[in-house]
């Protein structure tokens, strides 16, 4: 994991992100991922696909819409495999980032002009 990634903060707005909880609001915080999907994103931010004007990395300067993505390809990966903690979902990134995951190609990370981290269209 890098160290200097950064899990304070909210991802705000989910496309169609329900609550479990009424009293909750609609942001995503870091404990609110499984631990697949929290692997998943460290080995993201540590890659070298990562572009390094992302650095210092925060989870908050993930854009919503890819957050949205991420959360769903998780859980697809997740479904069909049945492994749920924290280094498959590394391996998961890391994985598809090389081309060996049947199902999921490589995705282009790049900063929108918002400065919210988003995957290339």
């Amino acid at each position: 994991m890098n160290t200097a990634f950064d899990t304070s903060g909210a991802v705000g707005e989910m496309p169609g992100w329900r609550t479990p909880v009424p009293s909750c609001n609609r942001f995503m915080r870091w404990y609110d991922l499984s631990p697949f999907t929290q692997g998943y994103i460290e080995a993201l931010f540590s890659s070298s696909v990562a572009p390094h004007t992302m650095w210092p990395c925060r989870f908050q300067d993930l854009a919503p819409d890819t957050l949205a993505r991420i959360i769903a390809d998780c859980e697809a990966r997740v479904a069909d495999r049945g492994v749920a903690n924290r280094c498959d979902g590394a391996w998961f990134w890391n994985g598809r980032q090389s081309k060996s995951v049947k199902g999921f190609p490589p995705l282009t990370v790049q900063l929108g002009d918002d400065g919210k981290v988003r995957f290339a269209a």
